[in-house]
């Protein structure tokens, strides 16, 4: 009895360990290789059953959600395939043992339900969304994007129910999403290199279809970002040397990857962002001159690096020379500002659908684009005057911490990251992503964790 508890809480340090969250972000490329829908997904089945099986914290779980997003690159599924009822079976019994933990922990859950508050408001402006189909020409369409924004709720409950509210879970949930930001990278790597030997990488950047197959890179820049800052955290949080060295090297990793597929929106976002990181650390770290010289002297070498690789290098020279030639907009995105306003004008309390600006922009406005590229007027158009209170009420309750928070350096990386959304959002509508919103929820879900309460594993699945 004492081996066989030995034995399992060896395997669920294991599943709770970061070399089992960097095994995922392998298997992410893998079966991103290999392509098949019905691989990732089974393996995703498999991982979540383990986890249940040997009670570990879900600290892995940003990693997770990456391999069910970009472990894959086009997907097809036919009722004559075996793999599709493998992978069925493999998600039925992983959603029943999770359903069943869920009921042994109810109790505790619901105590923590109770004070989360961004769970309200996520089912709050769900309301607009679904009221919208009213005047929806698309109401399937309208119906599926809602249930997608619904499913922010139970990622939220998810990381109340799996992740407790410790040092331990903050840096290795942060250390996941790196490990996701660099299989983005990785994948933008391979996906550019046979592109470029037969376009040229001026074709590349000029490409708004360059895509790796799950998403185009453009969008894909989002998750390298939430990367990029939590790697700034992380270096925060590291006392080794090498471990600062390394995040140093992923921060400029992930950042490079926006200049690198020249993602405007993405270079603003973490461009402002910046900013704010290096406010955040001049404020809690002022007293600690050793940590704020070697601050100074990372940006100050990521900036010259910067320079040179701009100035000196043909990828460099052939990106400045795009910029110049595009200047800030070649989208027309005034042109998808005027419309959302008009369509807003004539749906002032409603809207004009959840989910309806591709219909929209295609049949009246004759664009291939499928936004507004504006979170804001994306809500306007689409859910009137009722979505974009309810929008305001979750984003000032995202922002509404006790006050002891304001002292914690993962608080400020999780408000920088929201700002992150809102300004690359601003010129793209990236907070909506039908990808990424489920990361943004999970970062912010981790702020409003209960700090008195501990997490309750019950010892028998049955």
């Amino acid at each position: 009895m004492i081996t066989e508890n030995r034995s399992t809480n060896i395997i669920t340090k294991f599943l709770e360990s970061k070399i089992f969250i960097v095994i995922i972000g392998a298997l992410t490329m893998l079966c991103w290789y290999i392509n098949s829908l019905y691989v990732t997904a089974s393996i995703f089945g498999i991982i979540l059953i383990l986890e249940l099986i040997f009670k570990s914290k879900l600290y892995s779980f940003p990693a997770m959600l990456g391999l069910v997003f970009a472990g894959y690159k086009k997907y097809s599924m036919s009722f004559k395939d075996y793999g599709l009822y493998v992978m069925i079976g493999i998600l039925l019994f992983a959603i029943i043992l999770f359903l069943i933990r869920f009921i042994q922990n109810r109790h505790l859950i619901k105590q923590r339900i109770k004070g989360c508050s961004i769970l309200y408001t996520t089912l709050l402006l769900s309301i607009p969304m679904f009221v919208s189909i009213i005047n929806s020409p698309v109401k399937p369409i309208t119906l599926a994007h809602t249930a997608l924004w619904v499913l922010n709720a139970v990622i939220v409950v998810v990381v109340l129910y799996g992740i407790p509210n410790t040092e331990e879970s903050k840096r290795k949930i942060a250390f996941s999403f790196v490990v996701f930001m660099l299989v983005i990278c990785i994948q933008t790597i391979i996906s550019s290199v046979d592109y470029i030997k037969e376009n040229g990488y001026k074709d590349l950047i000029t490409n708004k279809n360059f895509s790796l197959g799950w998403n185009l890179t453009n969008h894909a820049v989002v998750g390298a970002n939430i990367g990029v800052l939590f790697s700034c955290y992380l270096f925060t949080q590291t006392k080794n040397i090498f471990g600062k060295l390394f995040y140093i090297f992923t921060a400029l990793f992930g950042t490079s990857l926006n200049f690198f597929v020249v993602c405007r929106g993405g270079i603003l976002g973490i461009g402002v962002c910046g900013l704010f990181v290096i406010l955040a650390l001049c404020i809690l770290y002022r007293r600690q001159w050793k940590c704020m010289l070697l601050t100074a002297i990372m940006f100050g070498c990521l900036t010259g690096i910067a320079y040179m690789f701009l100035s000196k290098t043909d990828v460099g020279i052939t990106m400045i020379e795009h910029f110049k030639n595009i200047g800030i907009d070649d989208n027309g995105r005034d042109r998808l500002y005027i419309f959302a306003i008009d369509l807003f004008k004539a749906n002032k309390l409603i809207g004009t659908g959840w989910g309806s600006s591709a219909y929209y922009l295609k049949n009246v406005l004759g664009t291939w684009v499928t936004n507004y590229h504006n979170w804001f007027l994306q809500m306007l158009a689409t859910c009137g005057i009722f979505g974009v209170v309810c929008l305001g009420i979750y984003l000032i309750d995202i922002f509404r911490v006790k006050k002891s928070q304001y002292k914690d350096p993962f608080t400020w990386i999780v408000f920088i990251i929201v700002i992150y959304f809102l300004v690359h959002g601003s010129v793209d509508t990236v907070l909506f992503s039908k990808n990424f919103h489920f990361f943004l929820t999970i970062v912010v879900a981790m702020i409003k964790l209960p700090k008195e309460e501990k997490i309750i594993i019950r010892h028998s699945l049955i």
